[in-house]
């Protein structure tokens, strides 16, 4: 095999691995998304309280739509205050 068919064939593996793993993200990545520590990401696993993970041998990886839905569940609604509440901290 010549080294043009060779570096042609790496080149479909890579594009193929890239592809493959283009709707994931690495703890790094995610921990940067999201402004906090790898080691955060970790502790809420052990928690069960962060988004869902998948891991391969040793490598985790974090889906895009599980991230997405995990966010989507940790949305509150904005508090809303009546107007007793109000009247009577004006009191």
């Amino acid at each position: 095999m010549d080294n043009k068919t060779h570096a042609g064939t790496e080149q479909i593996l890579y594009t193929g691995q890239s592809a493959l793993l283009d709707g994931y993200l690495t703890p790094d990545e995610l921990a940067r998304g999201l402004g906090v520590s790898v080691r955060t990401l970790g502790r809420w696993n052990a928690l069960r309280q962060g988004p869902p993970r998948i891991s391969i041998g040793r490598q985790v990886l974090y889906s895009r739509v599980s991230v997405d839905n995990w966010l989507a569940s940790r949305e509150t609604a904005a508090c809303q205050t009546d107007s007793r509440s109000r009247r009577l901290s004006d009191g």
